[in-house]
């Protein structure tokens, strides 16, 4: 027999596998865990503040006027770059946000005397009619004001220099104030579009579908209301405008807007109404008379 020297028994330890951060190089952290600090973070870190109306004014008196070499564009993108976000301050029918003439003119202004700059508008075209509708305890005419102008802004220290925009605005209201809506409209169009001011909400979405109304009614023309008035002249006299107005609430009509509004189609129907109210009229006096 020989002597041989017990074996020792050798164990085996299973090494459990490496994990993310022990995988790492030293000092690199865990994009996970990096992830997850930038979310913790940025919950509870607080919301920028917006400055308020005067402090915008302030940054805007503490900025140096532009170089007198600069051109027309030059003097343009410093105003852009320089003009602070302007907040749209009124609401149009209760349904989406505007920002008002006077609210950009605060803040566009002093840019524009700093950068050198004049702006100014003349009428190419324009038109107003009378609507359907009125205003008031007096019944005002409404009238619809269309117009198209240009506006040019000039390079102070260069005078030659002017940049044209064709724009377009309307307004409607009573007298005269109508035509002054069209152009103060057309005015901060020619602002908004020169300096890239966002003028309302989601300006290039489509109308809610909720809004929108039935297929459009074709009305009679001027031609055909003249017609109408006319006739109504002709058979009731000082009564004709009563009659026209009677006609419009006709339950086969129900033109609330007035004449303007009534349907083309039925046209022939108005005039044979009115004929037959003038015949029924004329029947009466007859039998008034001959009870007389």
């Amino acid at each position: 027999m020989t002597d041989e020297a017990p074996q020792k028994k050798t164990r085996t330890r299973k090494r459990k596998p490496a994990t993310a951060e022990q995988e790492l190089p030293p000092g690199m952290i865990n994009p996970r865990a990096a992830a997850l600090m930038d979310q913790l973070e940025a919950q509870v870190a607080p919301s920028p503040v917006e400055p308020t109306d005067s402090e915008k004014l302030d940054a805007i008196e503490g900025l140096d006027t532009v170089p007198k070499l600069y051109s027309l564009s030059q003097r343009i993108s410093w105003v852009r770059r320089n003009l602070p976000d302007v907040t749209k301050d009124a609401t149009v029918d209760g349904k989406y946000q505007v920002i008002t003439h006077e609210n950009v003119n605060k803040f566009l202004r002093p840019l524009m005397v700093k950068a050198g700059l004049r702006d100014t508008m003349s009428l190419v075209w324009s038109n107003t009619v009378e609507t359907a509708k009125t205003f008031g305890a007096k019944n005002l005419p409404v009238l619809h004001c269309r117009g198209y102008y240009d506006y040019m802004i000039i390079n102070v220290e260069n005078p030659d220099q002017i940049e044209t925009i064709r724009v377009d605005g309307w307004g409607e209201d009573t007298a005269d104030k109508g035509p002054g809506k069209a152009s103060t409209y057309a005015f901060k169009r020619g602002r908004l579009l020169t300096f890239s001011i966002a003028a309302g909400d989601n300006e290039e979405g489509r109308l809610p579908e909720a809004d929108l109304a039935g297929p459009r009614v074709d009305t009679i023309n001027q031609m055909q209301a003249d017609e109408l008035m006319q006739k109504a002249d002709d058979l009731f006299g000082s009564d004709s405008e009563k009659a026209i107005r009677h006609m419009c609430e006709h339950q086969a009509i129900m033109a609330k807007g007035g004449i303007a509004q009534i349907p083309a189609k039925i046209f022939p129907l108005c005039l044979q109404i009115l004929d037959n109210w003038a015949k029924s009229r004329k029947h009466k006096a007859d039998d008034v008379g001959d009870g007389s």
